[in-house]
Formats: C-alpha cells, sequence, structure tokens
C-alpha cells in the first residue's frame, strides 16, 4: 500500500522533492551498507553459535520420546500428486525476495501447472529415499534486529532466506502431516496452525483470566523464553518423534490460585516444563522468564516460583505475543502504548507527506502505516477499557489535497 501511494505521489512531484528523495536515500544506503560491514562477522559468528550439532545417545533420544504413542510403519508413508503440488503454488507468498536458486516465487507461482508434474516426482523421490537435495538446504541469511540495543549483536535473530522450490515442498509435506495427526496436536495449540493467529491465542487466554476475576479469583501465569528454540532443536529427538508420531506433553503454566497448594501445583507444572526440556536438549533462557499474577482482590497469594534453581521475576506488566497486559487486565498500559506508537508514525507521516496533494494517497499512508496499530488485536481490549477522552487527535483537514 505505501509503494502504491508513492507512485501517485510521484504524479504530482516536483524536481526538488525527488533530489531531496534521492539524496536521503544515497545517505541512508551509504550508512546501511558502513553499519553492515562493522558487524557482519561480529553476526555471522553470533548466528553461527547459535545452531548445534550435539549427538545423543540412544538412551537419551529413548528418554525424549517416551510420551509419544507409537504408530505402525505403513500408517506413516506420505504421497504427493499433482494437483496437491498445483494447490500448495497457489499457497506460495510472491511478497519475498529470491532464495539461492534466484527463482522468484512468483515464477513458480505462475507456471506451476507446467511444473507440477517434474516437481511431483522429485517430491516423492525425496520422500521415498529419505534424502532432502543440498541445493535446497542452502539460503540466505540476515539478521533482523529484536529489541534493545541495536549495537549489541545478541538482540538480532538470523531470518533464512529459502529457495522457492524447497517452500513449496514445505507448504505440502506440511500440510499432509497436520491432517494425518491434527488428532494429536493439543487444542491450546494456536501456532502454525490453520484460522487460528496471535489474537486467538490471546482472546482465548484472556478471557479465561477474566472470568476468573470477575469471580474474585487470582491467576498466576508464568511466561517462559527458549533461546532460540528452532534453531537449537536436536534433529535426533524430532527425527525418533516422526518416526512414531509427535509431541504428546500436556502442561500448563497458567493457573487459577485460590489457596496455597494451588501455587504448589503451578511449580510443579512448571518442574516438569523444565525436565522435559532438558531431555529435549532445549535451552531455557531463565533471565527472560517471569510471573505475573492477575488479580483486583485488595490481597493476592505471592509465591515465589522457581525455574532452575533461579527464583522468576514478578511483574506487574507483561508483553505476549505484542499485547501489554496488566495485573488488573484492564489494558491501560497497552492503549497508551499504541496510541503513542500512532501519534509517532502520524507525526512523521504529517511530515514526510505534507506536499502531498492527492488526499487518496494521504489516504492509502495513513491506512499502511498509522490504522494498523491501533487496530492490531483491538478485539481483546476494546470491551475492556474505555478512555476518558478521545485518546489521539483527529487528522486535521490539509487545504491543498484535491478530491
Amino acid at each position: 500500500m505505501k509503494r502504491a501511494a508513492l507512485r501517485r505521489h510521484s504524479k504530482y512531484r516536483t524536481d526538488s522533492t525527488r533530489t531531496s528523495y534521492m539524496l536521503a536515500n544515497a545517505e541512508f544506503k551509504q550508512l546501511n551498507d558502513r553499519l553492515y560491514n562493522a558487524y557482519q562477522y561480529h553476526l555471522q559468528d553470533n548466528l553461527n553459535s547459535v545452531f548445534t550439532n550435539e549427538l545423543l545417545d540412544p538412551q537419551d533420544v529413548a528418554a525424549a520420546t517416551r510420551n509419544v504413542p507409537r504408530l505402525m510403519a505403513s500408517d506413516s508413508q506420505i504421497v504427493i500428486t499433482d494437483d496437491m503440488v498445483k494447490a500448495a503454488g497457489m499457497d506460495l507468498k510472491c511478497s519475498t525476495g529470491c532464495g539461492p536458486d534466484e527463482t522468484p516465487s512468483l515464477v513458480i507461482k505462475r507456471c506451476i501447472h507446467s511444473l507440477a508434474t517434474p516437481l511431483t516426482t522429485v517430491f516423492n523421490r525425496s520422500l521415498r529415499t529419505g534424502v532432502f537435495p543440498t541445493c535446497w538446504k542452502d539460503s540466505y541469511v540476515f539478521p533482523v534486529f529484536k529489541k534493545g540495543c541495536k549495537r549489541v549483536v545478541s538482540n538480532y535473530r538470523g531470518i533464512a532466506a529459502l529457495s522457492a522450490t524447497s517452500k513449496l515442498f514445505e507448504l505440502r509435506v506440511l500440510h499432509l502431516l497436520t491432517q494425518r495427526y491434527v488428532q494429536y496436536i493439543s487444542p491450546d495449540q494456536h501456532g502454525f496452525i490453520s484460522k487460528r493467529s496471535t489474537t486467538t491465542n490471546l482472546t482465548c487466554f484472556t478471557s479465561f483470566v477474566i472470568r476468573q476475576l470477575e469471580n474474585g479469583q487470582q491467576v498466576d501465569a508464568i511466561y517462559t523464553n527458549l533461546s532460540a528454540a528452532f534453531d537449537k532443536m536436536n534433529h535426533q529427538i524430532a527425527i525418533a518423534k516422526f518416526d512414531k508420531l509427535g509431541m504428546n506433553v500436556n502442561l500448563l503454566l497458567y493457573y487459577t490460585i485460590k489457596q496455597p497448594k494451588d501455587a504448589l501445583f503451578l511449580q510443579q507444572q512448571l518442574e516438569a516444563f523444565a525436565d522435559w526440556c532438558q531431555l529435549n536438549r532445549m535451552s531455557l533462557d531463565v533471565s527472560k522468564c517471569s510471573v505475573i499474577s492477575f488479580s483486583r482482590r485488595s490481597s493476592n497469594i505471592n509465591f515465589n516460583y522457581a525455574l532452575a534453581g533461579v527464583q522468576l521475576k514478578r511483574e506487574s506488566t507483561v508483553k505476549d505475543l505484542g499485547i501489554l497486559l496488566d495485573t488488573k487486565l484492564n489494558f491501560k498500559d497497552h492503549v497508551a502504548y499504541i496510541v503513542s506508537k500512532a501519534s509517532s508514525q502520524l507525526g512523521f507521516l504529517f511530515r514526510f507527506a505534507k506536499k502531498f496533494k492527492n488526499i487518496y494517497c494521504l489516504e492509502t499512508l495513513y491506512c499502511a502505516i498509522v490504522r494498523p496499530l491501533l487496530e492490531c488485536a483491538s478485539v481483546l481490549f476494546e470491551h475492556q477499557h474505555t478512555p476518558p477522552q478521545p485518546p489521539i487527535a483527529p487528522v486535521p483537514e490539509n487545504p491543498s489535497c484535491k478530491d
């Protein structure tokens, strides 16, 4: 949307604005190149240190998969057809860049009817032989800033840009595995599940908490953090679980606290989670784990939860999937946060587009930059928070805008 708006603005741009934009882009590119060259070696060492190649004993693998049900080998055969490849090809995202194969996803998507048969042959052969083509394993890894100081290398996450063909293969296999093993996936799972998202996850959780608060109860929630969970996943354990079926562990890290023994039960659940992480070679970052007690009572049960012998920090506000949750769950902190962020973006938009004359261009930029900040997961707090006054100033009319 932002690109479309800028294209519309290009019809009305002047030589002065064109020159200023070219100079700003050139200056930004030079600064970005200098920063990347200065940190590329540090980033490479940091990202390489994330990946592990630990070889486990069969006893350790068996202990990590002991709760996984076993299916007959004949039930695990996966066969891909041309129609499946065509359907997966139409689901490819065309907004991402090329991978190491230098083939845009758009080319695969538009030529999928011609490529379906040869790709089906390659995919099925890979599944039968258990060999994944080496060229599909290559990827472009680039750093994406998470939070904190931008000069600290550990505050960046490595993102891999895969080849379009390997992504197509992944889409098809994921769909088949989800269909076959959906009955073994916890109903509380929202990540990587069709028609579910972070919003549905937060809606279920906050609905549970609000019901308990309305009944005068207290809810303790423990937030844990796994260091580079996807990158440090042990392949031996993952393959062993897929050989049997998939993970089947039931854990609950939030619980209604009516009396001290309820807090002890939650502590036992936390210890079980720590044991599961140790068995599956997952690294817990205890420094990023915390606990929060949701309650509207005058006095609460403050239990000192511990993980790996370290007492967890007790927070008054936590950020859960981008939403700030406070102890009373009235979302005042989150509303203030998004209003401040939206006001900042609106000010930037006014400064950047003060010479824009097309009203539709301004509307498109507003809907692309400012409005998503205000509407993200608004279903959670629109009925829980009533601001005493309009939290954000209305957009003033621009007399230079034309219909």
